[in-house]
């Protein structure tokens, strides 16, 4: 796959990564750097764009790695008595 295919692929995705990112951390900006992330993980594994891949699959996984690590990094809104 060339490099325009690979970047239609991730175009077509994108929109499903924000919104699983937004979903796990609960915060626009967030979810925005984490999007981000995900999507540059993406663009660098091969596996993602072959033609027998589960993309949304390997997304969901990259995405949910993202996420968990960028807890530590989370603001306390709340705490728990």
């Amino acid at each position: 796959m060339d490099k325009a295919q690979r970047i239609n692929c991730l175009r077509e995705m994108e929109v499903f990564c924000y919104r699983l990112c937004y979903t796990l951390l609960r915060s626009e900006e967030m979810a925005h750097e984490a999007a981000m992330e995900t999507l540059l993980r993406i663009w660098r594994d091969d596996r993602f764009f072959n033609s027998g891949a589960d993309q949304a699959k390997l997304l969901k996984r990259q995405a949910s790695e993202v996420c968990l690590a960028s807890f530590p990094h989370r603001k306390k809104t709340h705490t728990i008595a």
